[in-house]
């Protein structure tokens, strides 16, 4: 997948510019050759450097994930169309493809951009965390859905296995004295991480309640730390043993859109906690 491949700094520029392009320009003929040769006009205009292969890649991720349609139909090709009908084009955007490039860079129909707006916000992003999102994001490319709410499900629960770290370094007792001793014996065998989530939970609540997190973060803590991580563990339990529940495309899509507010705001209790610490 994208975020464990180098890519050049400026592949980012090419893919915004075709995904603008497939938002909001009508072409004529509409055929990917025309596309292209409008993209090639864009890229000039801006200065950006043409990376072929970037253009390659994100093209055929747009038709793999659905985004858009090629019919194979060539320009100048003549179409004697019944009443009530119209020909048919070269290409299509689909709405549901309409939907993802309208969300722009927290949309993963565009990985590279999806992952470093992440990377933009969190300063220093765990990797174990991205590799498990990105492994996500491919299974949601290649239709995998239960695969995808497993992979983003344990992305979120190392999330928590941080917050708790650094909990545990804080003076918040009982908690911190029990979170570390779980971390302790996480290094042997499995934790269960509603354990460790539930020892989180009271912990954050107490230091919101004696005013010592902000209280843009204090407020938020079961709207947007408890929610999140329930919604995504409850699919991750549905997906992860073998039961006959349905985890539906749009399950495993919101999920994905879902994380990166999720990482934003543990990224958030973290650095008020190292706050806390060294105060």
């Amino acid at each position: 997948m994208g975020e464990t491949r180098t890519q050049p700094a400026d592949a980012g520029s090419v893919t915004r510019i075709m995904d603008d392009m497939l938002l909001n320009t009508s072409f004529n003929p509409q055929t990917p050759m025309q596309f292209f040769q409008s993209l090639a006009q864009r890229v000039s205009t801006a200065h950006a450097v043409w990376d072929e292969d970037a253009i390659i890649d994100h093209w055929s991720w747009l038709q793999r994930v659905g985004a858009i349609v090629l019919t194979g139909m060539q320009s100048g090709t003549v179409q004697h169309c019944p009443t009530g009908t119209k020909p048919v084009v070269g290409f299509y955007v689909t709405s549901r493809g309409r939907a993802l490039l309208e969300k722009g860079d927290v949309s993963p129909h565009n990985p590279a951009r999806f992952y470093a707006k992440i990377r933009d916000k969190v300063a220093s992003t765990d990797e174990v965390v991205m590799a498990y999102l990105d492994e996500g994001v491919g299974a949601w490319a290649a239709g995998l859905n239960r695969a995808t709410v497993v992979m983003v499900g344990s992305a979120c629960e190392k999330l928590i296995l941080l917050l708790a770290q650094s909990l545990s370094e804080t003076d918040t007792s009982p908690w911190s004295v029990k979170l570390a001793k779980y971390l302790n014996r996480a290094n042997e065998s499995p934790v269960s991480i509603s354990s460790v989530f539930q020892k989180v939970r009271e912990a954050l609540l107490y230091l919101a309640s004696e005013k010592k997190l902000p209280p843009k973060l204090a407020d938020a803590l079961d709207r947007k730390l408890t929610a999140i991580f329930e919604h995504t563990r409850a699919l991750r339990n549905a997906a992860g043993h073998p039961t006959t529940d349905e985890i539906s495309i749009d399950d495993a899509e919101a999920t994905i859109l879902l994380f990166p507010g999720f990482y934003f705001f543990t990224d958030e209790l973290v650095k008020a906690l190292v706050d806390l610490r060294n105060n």
